[in-house]
Parts: structure tokens; C-alpha cells; sequence
């Protein structure tokens, strides 16, 4: 069994971010875009979905990006992002 915690530290870890931190993210992708490419920009809810500080409860503006969190190429990024490339290198050349 998971510990509730566990898996509540994931998910403020993982999938949770701020209004403010969303905006300074979305600007960073945006911002050095000309005007007709910014709709091709990174969008920040894909690697965080859920925003705080803005109601009651963490929500998600945009549902598709909890499914792609949710998936193996998701989880392998987790692993990358957090143990660099010995994570890839331990894993192998599977991926």
C-alpha cells in the first residue's frame, strides 16, 4: 500500500503550480516568439496541470495534460528530469 503521503507529495511535487509560476514559465516559452508562433509554444500546464492559489482546490484548466502525465513516456521524463542521464544510462537502450 502507498502511504497517502507519498502520494500527496507527488502530486504537489509533480502536477501542482502556481498562477504566478504558470505565467512566468508561459512567458519564458512565449515571449521570444514572433506573434504567429506563440500558439506552437511549450504550454507549462503540460508538464504541470493542476493550478493552485486561484479556487478552493487545485484545478485543471486543461484535462488532456493529466492523461499525458499519466502515461510510461511521462513517468521515464520523471526519471530524467530528476536523475539525469544515469537514469537513462541504467535503464539501458531501451528508450
Amino acid at each position: 500500500m502507498i502511504p497517502f503521503d507519498a502520494v500527496r507529495r507527488t502530486f504537489t511535487e509533480h502536477l501542482v503550480t502556481t498562477a504566478a509560476d504558470f505565467k512566468a514559465v508561459n512567458r519564458r516559452f512565449q515571449d521570444p516568439l514572433p506573434t504567429a508562433q506563440k500558439k506552437f509554444a511549450f504550454n507549462p500546464l503540460t508538464d504541470k496541470p493542476f493550478i493552485e492559489d486561484v479556487a478552493p482546490l487545485p484545478i485543471a484548466p486543461w484535462v488532456q495534460a493529466i492523461m499525458r502525465k499519466a502515461v510510461p513516456p511521462s513517468i521515464y521524463h520523471l526519471g530524467t528530469g530528476a536523475l539525469g542521464d544515469d537514469f537513462t544510462r541504467d535503464l539501458g537502450l531501451v528508450f
